[in-house]
Parts: C-alpha cells; sequence; structure tokens
C-alpha cells in the first residue's frame, strides 16, 4: 500500500484545488488548473489526487500530475511501489507462460475430437471407393466435379490403388452444375471409370462427364447430402482429405493436391 501522511494545511495551489506539483512555487508560471469536465476541476490521478497540467512538463514526466498537502510521502513511497510491482512482475511471469503452455492441452485435445469426429462423419457419406476392399488404412476425399485441384489428386493417388483404400465423396460446391455432376459419376455402372473420364478432361479442358437426362432426384440428394455434411466440417476448400494414420492412430484432415508421398506419411504407409 501507498504511504501517506495526513495534513491540516488547507487548500493550496490554483484555485483552492489542491496544490501544485512538487517543487513549484504557488502562483508559479510553470503549472496552470487542469480542464475537468464542466466545472474546470484538474482530473483526479492516483488514488484519487487532484492534479495540475505542466505548462512545459520535463523530459520523462507526465503533462498531468498529482498535487497537494500529501504529494511528498507519495512520491517518496513511489519507488517502494515500483520496486513491489517489479518483484511481483518477475514471480509472475513465469507462472503466466507455465499457465499458457497448460491452456494448449484442451486446444489440441479439442482439435483432435473435432478430427475424429469428422473421420466418423465422413464414414457415413455416399460415395465411391478405389484400392484394396480389406486395404488396413482408408482415407476420405470430399471433392467437386468442378474442381481441378481435386482431379489432380485423383491422379496423385494413383500408385497408392494397391495400398490405400481411397473413398470419394462428391459435393456440389463451386458451380451450379457440380451437383449434377456428381451424382452423374457416383449413379455410373463404374463410379471409378466415370471418374477417370471425368478428371481426364477437367484437366485437358476437353470437357466433362455427360450427365444424363434421367438423372434421379434420390442420387441427387446423396450429392447433397454430402455437400451438406462437408459445410458442418468447416472447411474452406477442395479437395479435402480426411485421414487416419495406422501407426499412430492419429486422425487429421489436410486441403489440397497432396503428392502420393504426402499420402503415405498422413496415414502411414
Amino acid at each position: 500500500m501507498v504511504g501517506m501522511v495526513s495534513s491540516s494545511a488547507g487548500p493550496c495551489g490554483l484555485g483552492g484545488r489542491g496544490g501544485l506539483p512538487l517543487g513549484t512555487a504557488a502562483g508559479g508560471p510553470s503549472a496552470r488548473p487542469g480542464h475537468g469536465a464542466g466545472d474546470g476541476a484538474a482530473p483526479r490521478g492516483i488514488l484519487g489526487l487532484p492534479s495540475v497540467m505542466l505548462e512545459h512538463p520535463p523530459q520523462g514526466r507526465a503533462a498531468w500530475v498529482p498535487c497537494g498537502p500529501c504529494v511528498h510521502a507519495f512520491f517518496e513511497s513511489s519507488l517502494m511501489l515500483r520496486r513491489s510491482l517489479a518483484l511481483t512482475l518477475l514471480v509472475g511471469l513465469p507462472l503466466m507462460a507455465c499457465s499458457d503452455a497448460a491452456n494448449t492441452a484442451p486446444v489440441a485435445a479439442a482439435g483432435a475430437a473435432a478430427d475424429i469426429e469428422a473421420y466418423q462423419k465422413a464414414a457415413k457419406a455416399h460415395g465411391f471407393a478405389t484400392g484394396p476392399v480389406m486395404a488396413a488404412q482408408t482415407m476420405y476425399v470430399f471433392f467437386d466435379p468442378a474442381c481441378p485441384h481435386c482431379a489432380q489428386l485423383w491422379m496423385n493417388a494413383k500408385p497408392l490403388a494397391k495400398k490405400l483404400r481411397i473413398v470419394w465423396i462428391p459435393v456440389g460446391w463451386l458451380r451450379p452444375k457440380s451437383l449434377d455432376m456428381g451424382a452423374a459419376i457416383l449413379a455410373a455402372p463404374s463410379p471409378t471409370d466415370a471418374m477417370q473420364e471425368h478428371e481426364s478432361k477437367l484437366l485437358a479442358r476437353a470437357g466433362t462427364v455427360t450427365v444424363p437426362e434421367n438423372l434421379s432426384d434420390e442420387v441427387k440428394a446423396k450429392v447433397k447430402l454430402n455437400t451438406d455434411l462437408f459445410l458442418s466440417l468447416r472447411s474452406e476448400s477442395v479437395p479435402l482429405v480426411i485421414y487416419r494414420n495406422g501407426k499412430t492412430g492419429a486422425h487429421g484432415r489436410t486441403e489440397g493436391a497432396i503428392s502420393a508421398d504426402e499420402i503415405s506419411n498422413l496415414v502411414g504407409l
């Protein structure tokens, strides 16, 4: 606590509002009353002390300073206060750092839980699979038929066709025709062949998969459900890759046309 001394001296300073800055004679030219709200009262500073504004404050001094009969005791005790505050900071800052580090654990746990939930949701989506049925690892890919990066990921994943099971989940997100194209791939006699045809044409800028006129509302609804699921995952781009690492058991997600080597590292092949 800052030490204070009582004084029976009456108000001193300018206009009877408490006194002058330390070392300033009464009525001296170096100070003027502060302008407060309404009645011209000087603002109240630390501990409610009245203050005045220095006309030419010394370097390093605030323009507004406390004044009055207790100023000397206030400034004499302020050094002790500063030392006490410094000691508190020296002790407290390391504890704050430890606390910040500890607080990262719940965030990491929440992120891991979200990735597990995303993997479980993806497993319920409507897609088609490539790779061995009994593969040790399964990866899920949300793709939009209008996305060239999705087409590139399709090509990049081909070397892993005998090792990794990938479920390709069409969404209608980027273009008005995306939903119909995704439904056409999903409803094809061989979705894998339809996907290969479509992605090859897309990368070559040679058109897209043919959308049949009699495309059922049922298959369109499946792509719509996939799209809603994709949006619920709060992803901002496609392709969205959701995986589980077979070696560590960790779940995760990534976006973009990653390479075969990157896929292998993610799933732990």
